[in-house]
């Protein structure tokens, strides 16, 4: 992650801002990076440091490891086409490619 984190961090100051954000948002068209990086600045400071982009991270990935055993599997990964309730459908990784 800190290896993403870095190739995000064009200005290399250790913290992800809005104009690197929309650098990752024109590389990944379609995805909404911009409200992924809003979630992520949890001190709304206008900017993520490493520990926000991991914690947001973390944060993704247990919500996606629905039976909670540490590991992403097949239907959690490919949830659009294995779950057929609406409401059990979580969210899919965004455009930061944690």
């Amino acid at each position: 992650m800190e290896k993403r984190f870095r190739s995000y961090d064009v200005s290399k100051d250790g913290f992800l801002d809005m104009s690197e954000i929309r650098d990752v948002q024109q590389r990944n068209k379609g995805v909404d990076v911009i409200g992924e990086f809003e979630a992520m600045d949890t001190n709304r400071d206008g900017r993520a440091d490493l520990k926000e982009f991991k914690d947001a991270a973390s944060k993704r990935f247990q919500e996606r490891d629905r039976n909670a055993d540490g590991y992403l599997d097949r239907p959690e990964l490919d949830y659009r086409t294995h779950y057929q309730d609406p409401s059990s459908v979580m969210k899919p990784f965004g455009g930061f490619y944690f």
